[in-house]
């Protein structure tokens, strides 16, 4: 009878269906194995259909145990689990864990940077820049990520930014390394520094938290914003049967039960957003976003259409504008042309100038009449070339000049005046000056003037021929009144 009821006994163990647990060895395989131990022996004795095996193991050997379908469920830290979830086909999250605390219950975990207690240069943020920093690993969420993602936000890089990292395999470890001078800085997570005040690994005295932070109701020191707790998923080979009675099995988990004493933990809570964990992790260029994506032109057109057709539509609008410029410009171009052949045509000197008195064009004819080439004259103040005296030798102000007269009052003048050439000689001209406005500005003025020395020399001679005619009819009236005197007294 006793031997029946043996072999019933191991035909219904034999019957449950084996799952192996993967955990992070995130104190060291031997702490973390005694902590999960208690977990596992639980589920064993709570599961009715299934029987797990603990596999406790470092991060890159977990890695490939998942790559190889080694595991069925495993439990990693927040960001290892966001670059898993990227590289493996998952069902999902089964669980999160909640800490206890005084009493509390946490499903939440920030970083905790850490320095010597006497180190007086290291206070803020700001300090961390250029310091040797030790993290259990830069996979580890409270160990790094978090602690690299508020540096990330006052703009200090890792681990460019740092003089160097030392990574130790443990959150104790990278404390130890403060300890003993080997880093300036420590990252941690939260729960670790207490946890190391009461088994007496440390003193109170010995470590500093820089940048502390408060958040209502968390009672671990911390240095970082809060994320959600470690996750519990299943690789794609377990069933929903067996995916539903492991989390069963962990939401029964009570506080007071040994195996969470043992764990240290309040037990485990619905799947927590993990979204928060998956920015820090984009920000921060770390796997499984350190590689850009293969993008399609598929999924540029899903995610960006309205982008694309806007982009597009004002694409058209501009090459519309541009091409409307050029017609324009073009014809502005030749507009210009034509005035500038119509000004060389003319036979009057032209030339204009600008508000502050610069030449800013001269037509041929003018710079016949004065005996000056074009870059003799451009950009320089015609009035200083060529204006700048009277016929008479006396300096002419250019305040009394009428061209700076009529870009003052905007008045057009018409007036006979007196230009040198480049050789010193001068001539009258008959000149008209008229403003150039823009708008209700006046932008300069534009001269025209023409040689009047000829017509000039046919006044003086007709000048002439009027006195000498004058005279003559003096000359003859005398002659005949005499004339008439001296018959008058015959």
């Amino acid at each position: 009878m006793a031997a029946c009821l043996f072999l019933l006994a191991t035909g219904a163990a034999a019957a449950k269906e084996r799952l192996v647990f993967g955990v992070f060895a995130y104190l060291g395989v031997e702490q973390t194995q005694a902590q999960y131990a208690p977990l596992v022996a639980y589920l064993n004795r709570t599961l009715r259909h299934e029987t797990i095996e603990l596999r406790v193991l470092p991060m890159a050997e977990l890695e490939q145990a998942i790559a190889a379908g080694a595991v069925d469920i495993v439990t990693t830290n927040p960001g290892h689990f966001i670059a898993v979830r990227r590289q493996h086909r998952l069902t999902g999250v089964i669980a999160t864990k909640t800490n206890i605390e005084a009493g509390q219950s946490l499903s939440q975990l920030g970083g905790v940077i850490v320095a010597a207690a006497g180190r007086a240069d290291l206070r803020e943020l700001a300090d961390v820049r250029g310091r040797t920093i030790a993290t259990p690993g830069t996979e580890f969420m409270g160990g790094y990520r978090a602690q690299a993602y508020e540096l990330h936000r006052i703009g200090i890089r890792l681990p460019a930014q740092a003089s160097g990292m030392i990574e130790t395999g443990s959150h104790q470890a990278a404390v130890q390394a403060v300890i003993d001078g080997r880093a300036d800085i420590g990252f941690i997570r939260t729960g670790i520094l207490e946890g190391m005040f009461r088994s007496g690994e440390l003193e109170p005295g010995q470590v500093k938290v820089i940048h502390p932070q408060r958040h209502p109701g968390f009672p671990f020191a911390v240095s970082t914003r809060l994320y959600p707790e470690w996750p519990v998923f299943a690789l794609p080979d377990v069933t929903e049967r067996q995916v539903r009675h492991v989390a069963a099995a962990l939401f029964s988990l009570a506080p007071d039960h040994p195996a969470a004493r043992a764990a240290g933990i309040h037990g485990y809570t619905v799947p927590a957003d993990y979204q928060p964990v998956e920015e820090v992790a984009r920000a921060l260029r770390l796997p499984p976003f350190d590689r850009a994506p293969e993008i399609t032109w598929g999924d540029l057109w899903r995610q960006w259409v309205e982008v694309i057709v806007g982009a597009g539509i004002a694409l058209l609008v501009i090459v519309a504008l541009a091409l409307i410029s050029i017609l324009l410009a073009r014809r502005e171009r030749q507009a210009r042309e034509r005035n500038l052949l119509l000004l060389h045509t003319l036979g009057e000197g032209v030339y204009g100038v600008d508000r502050d008195g610069h030449c800013v064009f001269i037509n041929a004819a003018a710079l016949e009449m004065l005996g000056f080439a074009e870059s003799e004259v451009l950009g320089r103040n015609p009035h200083a070339l060529f204006h700048h005296h009277r016929p008479d030798g006396r300096p002419y102000p250019y305040a009394e000049c009428p061209i700076w007269q009529t870009m003052q009052d905007g008045q057009p003048r018409r007036v006979e005046e007196w230009f040198l050439r480049k050789d010193g000689s001068g001539f009258p001209v008959e000149m008209a000056a008229n403003p150039m406005h823009r708008g209700k500005i006046c932008i300069g003025a534009v001269v025209a003037f023409r040689d009047i020395s000829e017509r000039k020399r046919g006044e003086a001679e007709l000048a002439r021929h009027r006195a000498e005619l004058e005279e003559r009819v003096r000359e003859r009236t005398a002659e005949l009144l005499l004339a008439r005197l001296a018959a008058e007294a015959a």
